[in-house]
């Protein structure tokens, strides 16, 4: 039983970490912001069921909003003549025919724009299950890499250079196209090796070094762990 408990929370654990990384991802990218999760949060909050009832009930309101204000307007007119009772009658009808035209471009007017907003949250909730799938891509591309007999026999070999020329082979690296590559090896590496290595790039370009740390730091989001420290 407690063997069982052990791996439930282990689960547990890691899904909880696994989606802090995954938001702290989208935030990291600028894919995320406190108006989308609001947006999301509101329109997810309703059924739609509770939306059509809500939309009949509004157009409800909406007609009985006209009928009171037609007949206000019918009371508040003094006795008129036969005559002039047929006309002012005849006016009303296209009066109210009016009325009843510019409520309904109104309700027309709000629909498009519910629909719109429909469709922006569609896109945006689309775009977040991409983004997601490219995370997890992103992720076990990394682990399945580092997993590697090769890399960790290359990890191995710049591990034991000395600072400047590791170095010197992780910016050849980078001056290949392969940022990723050297961040990889130097996420994998022991820490007091790692430092050192950064140092040597302090020295030589502050701003590669300042990219590189905050890429290390956002690699331990995508692979749910902040690396080794050995």
């Amino acid at each position: 039983m407690r063997t069982l408990w052990a791996i439930l929370t282990t689960v547990a654990v890691a899904n909880v970490i696994g989606l802090v990384g995954f938001v702290a991802f989208l935030a990291v990218t600028d894919r995320l912001s406190a108006d989308r999760v609001e947006r999301i949060r509101e329109v997810l909050m309703h059924t739609v069921s509770d939306e059509r009832r809500q939309k009949e009930a509004a157009d409800a309101r909406a007609k009985a909003e006209s009928a009171k204000v037609e007949e206000e307007r019918k009371l508040a007119q003094p006795p008129v003549p036969a005559s002039e009772s047929i006309i002012g009658s005849h006016e009303m009808r296209e009066v109210a025919q009016q009325q009843a035209m510019r409520l309904q471009r109104e309700v027309d007017d709000l629909r498009r724009a519910l629909a719109t907003e429909r469709g922006i949250v569609e896109k945006q909730a689309l775009e977040l299950a991409t983004s997601r799938k490219a995370f997890e891509a992103q992720r076990e591309q990394a682990r399945r890499i580092e997993g590697t007999d090769q890399f960790k026999r290359a990890l191995a070999t710049l591990e034991a250079q000395k600072p400047a020329q590791a170095k010197s082979v992780l910016r050849a690296i980078i001056d290949l196209g392969q940022l990723d590559q050297a961040v990889a090896y130097l996420n994998a590496m022991q820490e007091r090796v790692r430092a050192k290595i950064i140092a040597e790039f302090v020295k030589e370009d502050a701003k590669m070094a300042a990219d590189l740390l905050e890429r290390l730091r956002t690699r331990g989001l995508v692979l749910g762990t902040e690396g080794p420290s050995k």
